[in-house]
């Protein structure tokens, strides 16, 4: 319903007045200059109300009254004159105006009779919508009524016992098409064991309505009906289908006594049959009952001398059955439901059985570590598989807690034998490595960490991070050899505009970028003499100036370097400052060269396979016998990081299990008569026990086993005849 008004006057002053009061209360208006302009407007919009005055030329404004009533009977109309004599309000009234006003008047009358109108419009509209509401309502609640009672007498039709079912269905055909709209143009029929109960003057037409009837989920019947009418708003619509839940609930019901009277039919057979049936199944039930109680306490006996504790739950979560193993952390009784309460175990127990339940899925392997009643740290593996019964049908889950507090703990032990996060080691000299990145790990102080080029010093830097306090903090990376001195300088503290050609902005440098977190800083011993002192300065106050900017800014950024280089010797040389050196070795990291890590070479080698094999898709399984001993007798003059390099290498070329020395980058040999040479050596070292081994893992199979030892075939036979091996 539209809000806008309509102000007709000849008299320009006038109608402005009338414009300016309706702008005072936020109405939408169009103005019209005459009788004539107004009925132009009308013909092709609407309005909620039209202010008009009477005199006016050619149409006036009773002219306009008969217009709009015409043409939209719900636009309210005031008049307005100065003439009284002519027209009283009565006349007006029974002109269908809906309010009269008289020359002169306020402009608060004028609004008062404005808002009185549209809260007029609003009741009414408001009333009509609640008349239609209620209008609808009660139509749908009629036919519902109808379509109960309809129900109703069917359902007391069916259910009258000794009735024949031709005489039933006969009956219930009557009285759906009574229920039915338009009931002298439907007809209706019931197909049931190929006989037809039909309404009088059956005949099918195109717009009708068919529903099967189903028993036990099978197809016995069906019902049709037919309508002869059309739909009174929808052409070609036929008006049984507004009635589909009807007809499905009576072919739900005729379904149901279907399956009644053929229940009827069978029950007196069977009952014959099970009379017979009862002696026979009484006694097997009375020895499969002694059998269930023997197997009962065979199950309690087994269950109670499980060593792992064992709780069985039904669907409602209630506890059926427990053993006391592994219960003392656990708040359950038999009988009880199984709650999320006291201890994380119990917490972690009711999830894994809870959605054991929800996913009908069973868990496997779920580790929950918690604190027993004693304080100390437990371990336990959780299982669950869902319970059902004979039919199949889910009735519960049960719940397996083993304890493997033993073995999380030789697990640990192990583990932090073998490596410390990414770094992998089991030699004494990474053992070490591992005990000072502990020590110092969340410590706030300066490290310097030493060591030959691709020993690992990047890894130790990411491991100092992550295993301390500052793990969620920044730890930003320098390569202080990589940047000449000026571009180092402003890459550390930043620079502001104009500070040097190029400097068209301002910009933060990484220890600002590090703040709060670590900065490391690589290739320490690279940098110039200015950034020494620079940098010297920052260690000991912690604050610093951007290049280019005199504000003095305080830092908090824990400082780690690296070198390769020996800055002992740099600093002899007067090439670093000694004051910076010794404020940099606060706390030393010294990482040991791969050639004294023996232990290590096959955790790493072993390590750098399984990466290779990941990432260029190859099943290698290992290192040839020949590999592997060059391997450990090789100095590894780039260490950790040729290893894998040369590992990369070989991978790539290799397409056999094993790597042999024709795989391997030539730079691991010096020369062909050292290759030769360790050849030879190699040979000598392949111990009679190793030729078994090889042969045995490949089957006998001399050539595989000749790759595998990485010596050639006719090598392999002369050593078989040489140690005497045959299959």
């Amino acid at each position: 319903m539209t809000d806008k008004i309509l102000l007709v006057d000849d008299d320009t002053e006038h109608l402005e007045m009338l414009e300016d009061c309706c702008a005072r209360i936020g109405c939408n208006t169009v103005s019209a200059s005459g009788g004539e302009k107004a009925v132009e407007i009308l013909k092709s919009d609407s309005f909620a109300i039209v202010i008009s005055d009477i005199q006016m030329p050619v149409v006036d404004g009773i002219g306009v009254l008969g217009f709009a009533k015409e043409h939209a009977p719900e636009t309210d109309v005031v008049l307005i004159t100065g003439f009284s004599d002519k027209y009283s309000f009565t006349d007006v009234i029974k002109k269908g105006a809906t309010d009269y006003l008289e020359k002169p008047f306020t402009k608060d009358i004028l609004e008062a009779k404005i808002f009185r109108i549209f809260k007029e419009r609003r009741e009414i509209a408001k009333r009509k919508s609640i008349e239609n509401i209620l209008e609808k309502k009660s139509n749908e609640l009629s036919t519902r009524v109808k379509e109960l009672e309809c129900l109703y007498n069917i359902s007391q039709l069916l259910y009258t016992h000794d009735l024949p079912l031709g005489k039933l269905f006969d009956g219930v055909v009557h009285l759906l098409v009574k229920s039915l709209p338009s009931p002298q143009h439907t007809v209706a029929r019931i197909t049931y064991d190929n006989r037809c109960f039909q309404s009088i003057n059956f005949r099918e037409t195109a717009l009708g309505y068919r529903k099967d009837i189903f028993c036990h989920g099978m197809m016995v019947g069906s019902l049709e009906i037919y309508c002869s009418k059309e739909h009174p708003t929808v052409p070609g619509r036929s008006l049984l289908e507004e009635k589909s839940s009807l007809i499905s609930s009576i072919t739900e019901r005729l379904g149901k006594i279907i399956a009644r009277y053929r229940a009827e039919e069978q029950l007196s057979v069977l009952n014959e049959q099970l009379e017979e049936k009862v002696m026979v199944r009484t006694e097997a039930l009375n020895k499969a009952l002694q059998d269930k109680n023997k197997a009962q306490s065979e199950l309690y006996a087994i269950f109670n001398s499980n060593p792992d504790g064992i709780i069985t739950v039904d669907s409602r979560m209630i506890v059926m059955h427990k053993n006391n193993v592994h219960m003392s952390s656990l708040k359950i009784e038999e009988g009880e439901p199984f709650r999320s309460l006291g201890t994380h175990l119990q917490k972690e127990c009711f999830k894994i059985l809870n959605s054991t339940l929800l996913d009908q899925k069973g868990v496997k392997d779920y580790r929950v570590e918690y604190e027993g009643l004693s304080g100390a740290h437990r371990v336990k593996l959780l299982n669950t598989s869902l319970l059902k019964n004979e039919e199949q049908q889910i009735c519960g889950a049960v719940l397996n807690l083993h304890d493997i507090t033993k073995l999380a703990l030789l697990e640990s032990e192990l583990s932090e034998r073998r490596g410390f996060r990414k770094i992998i080691g089991v030699s004494e000299q990474v053992q070490n490595v591992y005990t000072l990145i502990r020590q110092v790990a969340s410590v706030d102080t300066t490290v310097l960490i030493t060591g030959e080029t691709g020993t690992g010093k990047e890894l130790v830097v990411d491991t100092l991070h992550s295993s301390g306090d500052l793990a969620n903090k920044p730890l930003v990376k320098v390569n202080c050899a990589g940047l000449p001195e000026n571009l180092l300088e402003s890459e550390l503290f930043g620079h502001v505009k104009g500070a040097f050609t190029g400097a068209h902005i301002d910009r933060i440098g990484r220890i600002q970028a590090a703040e709060g977190g670590i900065l490391f800083l690589d290739e320490i011993g690279e940098i110039s003499h200015r950034v020494q002192l620079r940098l010297l300065r920052f260690l000991e106050q912690k604050e610093y100036e951007r290049v280019g900017d005199s504000k003095t800014i305080i830092a908090n950024v824990r400082v780690v370097a690296a070198t390769n280089a020996n800055l002992e010797q740099l600093v002899k040389e007067k090439k670093f400052r000694e004051d910076l050196y010794y404020r940099l070795r606060v706390f030393c990291i010294n990482l040991p060269p791969l050639r004294e890590r023996g232990l290590d070479i096959s955790l790493l080698t072993k390590h750098f396979i399984e990466l290779c094999n990941k990432r260029f898709n190859k099943e290698v399984k290992g290192l040839s016998q020949a590999v592997s001993t060059l391997f450990s007798n090789y100095s590894w003059p780039g260490n950790i990081r040729e290893l894998k390099h040369a590992i990369e290498h070989a991978c790539l070329l290799c397409n056999q299990d094993y790597l042999l020395s024709e795989h391997l980058p030539n730079g691991l040999w010096s020369n062909d008569e050292n290759k030769k040479n360790f050849m030879k050596t190699s040979l000598r070292s392949i111990k009679k026990e190793e030729f078994l081994a090889a042969l045995e893992k490949t089957d006998w199979n001399k050539a595989k086993a000749a790759r595998m030892l990485d010596i050639s075939r006719s090598t392999l036979y002369t050593k078989l005849q040489e140690l005497n091996i045959s299959q």
